[in-house]
């Protein structure tokens, strides 16, 4: 089926003590680095942006700002280094050629690999030997089809299939892929003239648009959620530690009224340490049934969000040889061309260059928390640290841009980095035994 790669695990060292100050509390930790990102899109929407903390080895409790109005309180869980998982057998999997764009996404729905064209709206589904078994759907207006022009985030379930497009539009297939509602999502604005707001209210729902170039979709129940951020002129991550103390990260979208029923989570205090990294300011999370695990870029922590929207704890450890030497960026004003060709800049030529966390993936079955992170500086391979409970029993290096998507059987799937106008496809499955995680 492919080749197997021999990975080894490095062990984690260089931890710092150091004080730090939560709103005007101060405490001695265990710190690992910290940074923000920006990202300019391909819908003009010149920014994104997380904000994120490390501390690690001690029990504490702190207070941040959960919307400005509120504190919550949560523990830094100690996270110990077990190296029990000390290799990796990838195995790298070809899959069949295809009539696509190659310009989308993979997941995995009824113990299948599928690709999905943005451009097209095709959907390519594979065995889990890479072969091609047929397409579906596509764009038009047929009750099998996406009556949309582009497909911006997608979510399958053994359920429903949702597909948001580029204008705040919705498509719900059923398990049959056949239509079953389409609409316009309803943000509930108040407030029509949101720009023209000097000081905006970061509850104000006309302030965020969705993150288009980390739209991931998580589905609980009767409900999807989605990351947002603001690119208001005042309340951006170029301008302003008020947009990381007080902005909100995932939008709660309901499946049966189209409407965005609330707002939730919060950014990383790690931010409030720089003048400003809205370069690295994304953020991945993965959902489980009493909330959800947040991993911010600069952020050696990971933290477990309940349902309503607060933070119970904090855990993890700094990825190994990682460049975290960010850049800062402050500007003006987002609406002046020299403003925002300084952020394509940074996001250009500074951000591939650095290291940060970049995906997460959680295991129920075998309660693994997966997360990988990129090196930076000119390391040749990216990280993957895998936690039991919250602890660290496996840190390996793993190919650049190599994320884990989920599960077919026993086997673990991820997905390698793909260059511009790459008209091929392939990914990896590996195991982890039950012995080696237990």
């Amino acid at each position: 089926m492919g080749q197997v790669q021999r990975v080894e695990v490095e062990k984690i060292t260089n931890v710092k003590l150091t004080m730090v100050t939560a709103n005007g509390k101060s405490f001695w930790s265990f710190i690992q680095d910290q940074n923000l990102f920006l990202k300019p899109n391909n819908k003009n929407l010149p920014m994104k942006t997380s904000r994120l903390w490390t501390i690690h080895l001690i029990w504490i409790f702190f207070f941040i700002g959960c919307s400005g109005k509120q504190n919550t309180s949560f523990e830094i869980i100690p996270t110990s280094s077990q190296n029990l998982i000390d290799t990796l057998h990838l195995e790298t999997v070809l899959m069949d050629s295809i009539p696509s764009s190659y310009l989308g996404v993979f997941a995995l729905k009824d113990k299948h690999l599928f690709f999905i064209d943005r451009l097209t709206g095709k959907l390519f589904k594979f065995s889990n030997e890479g072969k091609l078994e047929h397409s579906l759907l596509g764009f038009g207006e047929s009750p099998s089809e996406i009556n949309t022009r582009y497909i911006d985030g997608a979510i399958l379930s053994d359920q429903l299939n949702v597909f948001i497009g580029s204008n705040f539009d919705m498509h719900v297939f059923d398990s049959n892929w056949d239509r079953q509602k389409v609409g316009i999502i309803d943000w509930k604005w108040e407030t029509s003239n949101i720009n023209e707001v000097e000081v905006p209210n970061p509850d104000e729902r006309a302030l965020y648009t969705f993150d288009y170039e980390n739209l991931k979709l998580v589905q609980k129940g009767d409900f999807i959620y989605a990351p947002i951020y603001s690119e208001h002129h005042n309340f951006n991550p170029f301008t302003t530690h008020r947009f990381y103390r007080e902005s909100y990260i995932l939008a709660e979208i309901s499946l049966l009224t189209f409407e965005v029923t609330r707002l939730l989570g919060k950014r990383s205090e790690k931010y409030l340490d720089y003048r400003y990294l809205g370069h690295h300011a994304f953020f991945d999370f993965e959902p489980t049934e009493k909330g959800f695990y947040i991993s911010h870029e600069i952020d050696s922590l990971i933290y477990f969000m309940d349902n309503g929207g607060d933070i119970r704890y904090a855990f993890g450890r700094e990825g190994n040889q990682m460049d975290k030497t960010y850049k800062e960026v402050a500007i003006s004003d987002l609406r002046n061309k020299e403003d925002v060709a300084k952020v394509r800049e940074a996001f250009v030529s500074n951000r591939p260059s650095k290291g940060f966390y970049t995906s997460i993936w959680y295991c129920r079955d075998q309660e693994l928390l997966f997360r990988t992170y990129a090196r930076g500086g000119n390391s040749d391979s990216d990280g993957l640290q895998i936690y039991l409970k919250e602890q660290l029993v496996g840190d390996v290096s793993v190919p650049k841009g190599f994320h884990i998507i989920g599960r077919l059987d026993e086997e673990f799937v991820a997905i390698p980095a793909r260059k511009e106008n790459d008209m091929a496809l392939s990914f990896f499955t590996f195991t982890i035994p039950e012995s080696d995680s237990s």
